[in-house]
């Protein structure tokens, strides 16, 4: 178990170099899909999203390919929903559903991944409280965003202004 989790993590950390690097974008891909498969074979539910994640974030980002890194996260959506735990990566989940579908104008689908994550992150991040407020504060915005483009002026503004109360507990 202890071997495994480790190659896990190694695989996992691999991705998050290579997508970082500059002209080694595919082997994040590659240590994304390794990741998954490899999490598969060990039925760790964790790194099973943490590789489709790497592998969204490839598609996303190195491939300009948002349709492709939305398959994945609905794939990682359909895991947690079947899942009997969650290790606190379903709100991350969501938020990636919530800013994808935004960035495709799916409105209705955005607000509602968006909304469903603010729910979620109460129960727990795994992260620091700094990183934790930091993306309570990007789901306000997200919400407030979308509220904007639906013309709800109202409702935009209950959230940027929930966003901006929530500032100072973000210190860097």
């Amino acid at each position: 178990m202890y071997r495994d989790s480790t190659i896990l993590r190694l695989y996992n950390y691999l991705g998050s170099v290579y997508r970082e690097t500059k002209g080694h974008k595919d082997s994040a891909l590659f240590y994304g899909v390794l990741t998954m498969n490899y999490a598969v074979r060990c039925s760790n539910l964790e790194f099973q999203i943490k590789g489709i994640f790497q592998q969204a974030l490839y598609y996303r980002y190195a491939k300009s390919n948002p349709e492709q890194a939305l398959r994945l996260n609905l794939q990682a959506f359909n895991l947690m929903e079947k899942a009997d735990h969650d290790p606190q990566v379903f709100w991350r989940i969501c938020y990636n559903l919530g800013d994808l579908y935004s960035g495709i104008e799916d409105l209705e689908n955005a607000l509602k991944y968006y909304l469903i994550s603010e729910q979620l992150i109460q129960s727990g991040t795994g992260l620091s409280t700094v990183a934790t407020e930091a993306y309570k504060i990007a789901i306000w915005q997200g919400i407030a965003n979308l509220f904007t483009k639906k013309g709800d002026f109202h409702s935009a503004n209950l959230y940027f202004n929930k966003a901006i109360e929530n500032l100072p507990k973000v210190t860097f």
